[in-house]
């Protein structure tokens, strides 16, 4: 801690008595996992609970301050025996939260040996237990249920029913479609040849048509899909500034059909696994409340909308807004 606090003592925003008791709480928490590995649970709520805690009470750049500290410490090192904060740390697809994070979500770990090239530690999986067990991870898979749930209604009550899923990942909503019958096309989007290769070897339930492109080719106009009745973007919008988010939902609205629905989930602001995500997995998502997403719909021609539903899931991490057009 002292080279820390020697380079502290020129740079830092942190009060010096704040910073003190902040690395003191590193070098604990590194000491427990330590000597006291039958408590790996107990240790992380308490890591998780007074990381979320330092981050509400900081200024913006003294938690980012705070946040290069814990990076550096030796506790980082501990924490990344867990595959899910390492891949989220060292972002091999060039983001955290990518598709095979989620299907270590989905799977609670299941999907461990066959999509991590990490050895894993007693230790390490003990710490992936706990981060899946997390509200906001259960958050995740309500999402997907929640996609599920409308996706099948959607191909219920729509003739020849057309659905985009934007920034699809693997796309593991369509293992659980069941009518296939009404289904004209289900096409899925998303920048990452890697999870477009894996949609086309393991989705077949129905027939998926894959899309490379990215958010900007649909700002650009260069994706030319329309007439959709449902458009969705799963964990897109957690990483969209306000204008890009207006801009994006403005040219989905106009890709539906009359009576299409557009889902947007997004993150809100007080889920408490944010400073954890940040501090260690350097996971920055932008969270949205009521008001916020509530901005992104305002944006769009009113006349044409028919409604506007804002809910959040049973977990209370994740909001969504469901827009259907006229």
């Amino acid at each position: 801690m002292n080279a820390i606090f020697a380079n502290y003592q020129q740079h830092s925003l942190l009060d010096r008595g704040a910073f003190m008791n902040n690395c003191r709480l590193l070098d604990r928490w590194h000491h427990q996992f330590l000597q006291e590995q039958h408590k790996v649970h107990e240790i992380m709520d308490d890591i998780v609970i007074q990381l979320n805690a330092i981050r509400l009470r900081s200024t913006d750049n003294e938690w980012k301050e705070f946040v290069q500290i814990c990076l550096s410490h030796p506790l980082s090192k501990v924490l990344q025996e867990d595959p899910f904060t390492d891949r989220a740390y060292k972002k091999p697809r060039g983001y955290a939260g990518d598709a095979v994070m989620m299907d270590l979500i989905y799977t609670g770990g299941g999907l461990i040996e066959q999509q991590f090239d990490h050895t894993l530690t007693p230790k390490g999986q003990e710490i992936m237990l706990y981060s899946l067990s997390r509200s906001s991870s259960k958050s995740v898979c309500a999402r997907l249920n929640i996609l599920v749930e409308i996706l099948n209604q959607t191909i219920t009550q729509k003739n020849n029913a057309r659905v985009l899923a934007v920034a699809s990942g693997h796309l593991r909503e369509a293992l659980f479609i069941k009518e296939k019958f009404n289904l004209e096309e289900f096409i899925a989007l998303d920048q990452d040849p890697e999870s477009l290769a894996v949609i086309a070897r393991e989705i077949n339930n129905i027939n998926v048509n894959t899309t490379l492109g990215s958010i900007g080719d649909i700002l650009k106009g260069k994706i030319n899909l329309h007439d959709f009745d449902f458009i969705y973007a799963t964990g897109l919008f957690d990483y969209l500034d306000e204008p890009t988010a207006i801009l994006l939902t403005q040219c989905l609205f106009k890709k539906l059909k009359a009576s299409g629905r557009l889902l947007i989930p997004n993150f809100v602001p007080h889920m408490e696994e944010i400073g954890y995500m940040e501090a260690f997995m350097n996971w920055w998502l932008i969270y949205r409340d009521q008001q916020d997403m509530q901005k992104i719909a305002d944006a769009l021609p009113q006349d044409q909308i028919e409604s506007i539903n804002l809910f959040i899931d049973t977990h209370q991490n994740i909001l969504f807004l469901e827009i259907y057009k006229k």
